[in-house]
């Protein structure tokens, strides 16, 4: 894997051993926001840790794309996307009320009334 912050290329530029990077989330669980909670969970897993002084605000995963048919398609929206809004097709005004959740670990609500989008995430 190719470093993809100038932090990984300046780490790897000096190492001489493979480094396994990790972002301390583990499966089935949400995000570490803090310095204290990221070294409870990596206690017996990790060797070193890289933290920072920059306060986790929001949890946010990341966005992920795939060209599809030769376009951009977006499969999740994230940091980058959200929460900017979606515009929806013509027609969706006069649309019925609609309520979508997803499904697994990550709780996912989506609401549309009014003919605008609205999102609630937990």
């Amino acid at each position: 894997m190719l470093p993809y912050t100038p932090l990984h290329a300046l780490l790897l530029e000096s190492w001489d051993t493979p480094l396994i990077m990790t972002s301390a989330n583990l499966s089935e669980e949400p995000q570490c926001i803090t310095i204290v909670e990221t070294r409870q969970r990596m206690q017996g897993i990790a060797d070193y840790l890289l933290l920072h002084n920059r306060p986790i605000v929001n949890r946010v995963d990341d966005s992920v794309a795939r060209i599809l048919a030769g376009k951009p398609r977006l499969l999740r929206r994230a940091r980058g996307y959200a929460p900017e809004p979606l515009t929806l097709p013509a027609g969706f005004a006069n649309a019925p009320p609609l309520l979508a959740m997803g499904a697994n670990s990550k709780t996912r609500l989506h609401c549309y009334a009014m003919g605008k989008p609205f999102f609630h995430n937990t």
